[in-house]
């Protein structure tokens, strides 16, 4: 999805995908908005442009039969979490990780 201005300046994107998950011991079966990535441009940013392009998504993803909008962000992102919670979206799982 993209966010033009309108003269039909790029202000941001955001890429997701709808994810079918088969039901396991420990949960229903659902479908998933996953939320891949979003940014928006510098001089654009802190205007609302990344709000409404995930309400966009949301509203999409709703209406595909999703029942789970998800994300992922780095904790240090202080913006990406402002904006998970500002849009109702709370951290449900911290995942560590060691690399070689």
């Amino acid at each position: 999805m993209a966010a033009e201005s309108p003269q039909g300046t790029l202000l941001g994107y955001l890429i997701y995908e709808l994810q079918d998950r088969p039901a396991l011991p420990l949960r229903p079966a659902e479908t998933r908005a996953m939320l891949h990535h979003i940014s928006v441009t510098g001089a654009w940013r802190r205007m609302g442009v990344g709000k409404a392009l995930v309400e966009a998504m949301k509203a999409r993803a709703l209406d595909a039969g999703a029942t789970v909008i998800a994300a992922t962000y780095a904790p240090f992102n202080t913006a990406s979490a402002a904006l998970m919670k500002g849009m109702g979206m709370e951290p449900v799982l911290t995942m560590a990780e060691w690399r070689a």
